[in-house]
């Protein structure tokens, strides 16, 4: 175990990293696959200079002279012809010329068919962003993707190469069929543990830890299933696994790489530690000031911050220069929506969804938080579910429909959107909260009370939590509970008293309730912090002023009864955070029982 340990601290071999760098860029370069070309400049450009040096003294880096567009044949002429057209994105005509010489050899049967899922996509894209408009797509918008397959899948596979496992998987997941495409991301890494896109597209589709630690098994203690680690944890909320992984990365040589702090920062994002998030984003737009993949996520913190002043910097810098960008747009829609301004936002969105559908599903949760403001309940309906349809792990769109249900009063909707919302991320608190409040509208008070202690102990986001549950026993009339809680609530966020718009009814509660019990000094000193608040003064006031004659005439009957009498304390009982005190009714169920289905309701 320990020597295991060490292995996986010990500092990387510099020269096998850009050798294998270099083998991507080159192999990725040939075949027009930009994302992973782009990816491993990127990763080349911030390694270490003396791991550079190693590697060109060393005898097995070899950088070749010849490319594909410089093999002049009689053939060879349609493919660079091909290539280029390719490169100005005229898939068609491209398609036409790769034709002519896909049966070369491997390379341009690859290329042919990486034309036709190019020119497949695109026009997937050009059409999905109608679908929010005519209210559903078209059965035949992946016809093209179909036929691609079926001719795909009528080639020899004993002689695929990586690159056409890869072309094959992103082929099956784009027509959902993710056990398919995630044998195929295996077999492309088993063909090369190199090909980092399939490493990527593989991270998308694993299902639990268990299948990422059975990939990271194809290459173990490599850099590159470090790398794929680090982004495949936060699927499974490890979100401080992950970054510990970034962190480890690190240190053991690919030292400051905006991608390992954009990684980071995408973790705090999702941890809602925004601050940190904010800090890690800063850090690589200072290496990168015009990266605009991710920035999105950016504004996404400074909004929740509602730091006005450099969300509209950030949007209008790179509206001068990715102005054609999804990820500006997401950053545009999010500048226009702090202002208020909900219809411009959602321009920007459905350009962001012209621009690219399949960026992610937070863009469609987006819109439908949007068209909430808006009042659109239709619209906003339809956005939540694309977003699910996106990406069903993401629990975002579940809450987003759970929120409209509830808005709408439809409270077994809402419970059964929460409760899937809750399986996506069962350690949110704001799930936990969401789902207490439905209990409670549904009378299901033992489950709400479980709800709200659940988010108390697995760590309340909002610090809304025990203010719930105060507020839950209050209403049922269990005052010395409340009291319990409200007494946890002001000593779990004393340091923010002050500015805590709930503390002077906290604080208002407890000092009645002690001034009810006869704990007049507890009492007077709960109603001593409330004169700190206008709105509760008077009425601390008059409950001090109530204490002073009750004190008053206690010593006054004291005196007259029994001089060696002395009047009992009534100290609240510590109330247990871990179980249950509501008496359960004989309607109540076990906690998040998750519904058959909507057809149910």
């Amino acid at each position: 175990m320990e020597a295991s340990q060490k292995q996986a601290e010990a500092p990387f071999v510099g020269k096998e990293i850009v050798s294998d760098l270099h083998w991507l860029i080159r192999e990725c370069d040939d075949r027009l696959i930009v994302d992973g070309t782009k990816w491993a400049s990127e990763i080349l450009c911030y390694l270490p200079a003396k791991w550079i040096d190693e590697a060109k003294s060393c005898k097995k880096f070899k950088i070749r002279s010849e490319s594909i567009s410089t093999r002049l044949s009689t053939v060879n002429r349609f493919s660079i012809l091909a290539r280029n057209l390719l490169v100005a994105k005229e898939f068609h005509r491209a398609e036409f010329y790769f034709e002519k010489a896909r049966n070369m050899d491997s390379e341009y049967t690859f290329m042919y068919y990486w034309t036709r899922y190019l020119k497949a996509i695109n026009e997937d894209l050009e059409n999905e962003i109608e679908s929010i408009e005519r209210k559903a797509a078209d059965l035949d918008d992946e016809e093209q993707l179909f036929l691609l397959y079926r001719d795909i899948q009528r080639e020899d596979t004993n002689s695929f190469d990586c690159f056409m496992h890869y072309l094959k998987g992103l082929l099956q997941r784009s027509l959902h069929l993710r056990e398919e495409a995630k044998r195929s991301f295996v077999a492309s890494i088993q063909k090369d543990i190199r090909f980092w896109p399939s490493w990527n597209e593989l991270a998308t589709l694993v299902e639990d830890t268990d299948e990422v630690v059975s990939s990271i098994s194809m290459a173990s203690d490599t850099w590159m299933s470090g790398m794929f680690e680090m982004i495949a944890l936060p699927r499974f909320h490890l979100f401080p696994s992950a970054v510990s992984k970034g962190d480890q990365l690190a240190s053991r040589g690919l030292g400051t790489q905006p991608a390992l702090l954009i990684a980071n920062a995408i973790c705090y994002n999702q941890m809602y530690e925004h601050d940190l998030a904010i800090d890690r984003f800063q850090q690589a737009h200072e290496l990168d000031p015009f990266r605009v993949e991710e920035m999105n996520l950016f504004s996404d913190s400074l909004y929740i911050r509602m730091d006005r002043v450099r969300l509209a910097s950030l949007a209008h810098s790179f509206f001068r220069t990715h102005k054609y960008s999804w990820e500006t747009c997401c950053i545009v829609a999010n500048y226009y929506s702090i202002r208020g301004e909900h219809e411009q936002s959602i321009r920007f969105l459905h350009r962001a969804l012209r621009i690219n559908p399949h960026s992610s599903a937070s863009t469609w949760t987006l819109i439908g938080h949007e068209f909430m403001e808006l009042k659109n309940n239709s619209a906003a309906c339809l956005a939540y579910r694309k977003a699910i349809e996106k990406d069903p792990s993401d629990h975002r769109g579940w809450y987003g429909l759970g929120q409209l249900y509830d808005i709408l009063k439809m409270h077994q909707y809402a419970l059964y959107y929460y409760q899937k919302a809750h399986t996506c991320k069962p350690q949110d608190s704001r799930m936990l909260v969401a789902l207490a409040e439905v209990y409670q509208r549904l009378s299901r008070n033992v489950d709400a009370e479980k709800c709200l202690i659940k988010a108390y102990k697995v760590g309340d986001v909002e610090g809304t939590a025990l203010l719930h549950l105060a507020k839950h026993y209050e209403q049922l009339q269990l005052r010395e509970n409340a009291a319990c809680v409200y007494t946890k609530y002001i000593e779990e966020y004393k340091e923010s008293t002050s500015t805590d718009i709930n503390a002077p009814a906290s604080l208002l509660f407890l000092s009645r309730y002690h001034a009810d019990v006869a704990d007049y000094d507890l009492a007077s000193e709960y109603a001593q912090r409330c004169l700190e608040f206008e709105q509760v003064r008077h009425e601390a006031g008059s409950i001090l002023r109530s204490i002073q004659q009750k004190q008053k005439l206690r010593r006054t009957s004291h005196r007259r009864s029994s001089p060696r009498g002395t009047a009992p304390t009534v100290t609240p009982r510590r109330l247990d955070l871990t179980e249950p005190t509501i008496a359960e009714d004989n309607h109540a169920e076990e906690l998040m029982a998750v519904s058959d289905g909507e057809d149910d309701f």
